[in-house]
């Protein structure tokens, strides 16, 4: 994945997801940029290293490890602000 599919994916997907659930609670507060960058910035460090342990013979990481590497920078920094913004929201 690269740059350009990146955006449509956070353009039609993540930001979408992210809107329904500003909408359904008002007390989150997301700032865009920098969730934006911190996903984009930790699937291409983890794809590297993906791709270092799994070789494939043309030399690219299949759609799945694509996903699953995607998913797993969407989960750790929209979780980790979701539980700070909760956990902000109790004190």
């Amino acid at each position: 994945m690269d740059i350009a599919v990146y955006e449509r994916v956070w353009k039609y997907s993540i930001q979408l997801k992210i809107d329904r659930m500003l909408q359904a609670d008002t007390d989150i507060f997301f700032v865009e940029g920098q969730v934006k960058d911190k996903i984009w910035l930790t699937y291409e460090d983890y794809k590297n290293k993906v791709h270092s342990y799994m070789h494939n013979p043309d030399g690219r990481i299949d759609r799945h490890k694509s996903a699953a590497t995607m998913l797993y920078s969407i989960e750790k920094w929209l979780l980790l602000i979701l539980l700070y913004l909760a956990n902000s929201k109790n004190s």
